[in-house]
């Protein structure tokens, strides 16, 4: 279980660096209901990685059941995909980057986050957890990272809690900074929302291009 959870962390530290989705819960933060809007977005954020978590360790198991490859084969070929389309990834968040020191363009229903209500806040943490294509593909490599451990339906589940745990960290910190620092964090959350727009396509691009080359090598492995 411990070689198991050496290889999430990574893979959650992955998920936790999302400056756009890091970006909206500011920006959420500071409207009328901020407080009620984000630890909704957060939960929202959370929900999506275990169901679509619980959902690739499914699949996983339906498919091992139903093919008589053997499993470290499987693994193999489902860790070349997805870095496969990582570094796929790459190379369009490269090509789409904005100018130097040019913020990210962010989504235009930005603009309407102070009117948002707890239930679409938590609706929206659940679609950028659970449908971003970094996400989901990482979300994806956490499932078959458990499966390949073989270590039993309670301790998948809670391999797969502690993934979801740690990989909702990045969005959960200005909430939990919103929470400590009170009136104080306002200036915090403005600088960190400034970096993350400056800098957003240069860290996508070098977690999509890093991610992707460790799957391959990884995928090459599990073949060998």
């Amino acid at each position: 279980m411990a070689a198991v959870t050496g290889e999430l962390l990574p893979l959650a530290l992955g998920v936790v660096l999302s400056p756009v989705a890091i970006m909206v819960v500011i920006v959420m933060l500071n409207g009328p209901r901020g407080r009620a809007n984000g630890i909704a977005y957060v939960a929202g954020w959370l929900g999506a990685l275990l169901l679509v978590g619980g959902a690739a360790l499914l699949l996983a198991g339906a498919v091992e059941a139903v093919t008589d490859a053997e499993p470290r084969t499987l693994v193999g070929l489902a860790r070349l995909l997805i870095g496969i389309l990582l570094l796929a990834l790459a190379a369009r968040q490269w090509r789409a980057r904005p100018a130097s020191d040019e913020a990210a363009e962010l989504p235009a229903w930005m603009s309407s986050l102070d009117n948002f209500r707890p239930a679409r806040a938590l609706g929206v943490g659940a679609l950028f957890a659970g449908l971003k294509p970094k996400n989901l593909i990482l979300t994806a490599a956490a499932a078959v990272a458990i499966a390949e451990g073989h270590v039993g339906v309670s301790q998948s589940v809670v391999l797969l809690l502690v993934y979801a745990v740690l990989a909702t960290g990045g969005v959960a910190a200005p909430v939990v900074a919103g929470l400590v620092l009170g009136d104080r964090a306002v200036g915090v959350l403005g600088g960190w929302q400034t970096w993350l727009g400056r800098n957003n396509a240069t860290i996508m691009t070098l977690l999509f291009a890093l991610f992707g080359v460790i799957l391959l090598g990884n995928g090459l492995g599990s073949l060998a």
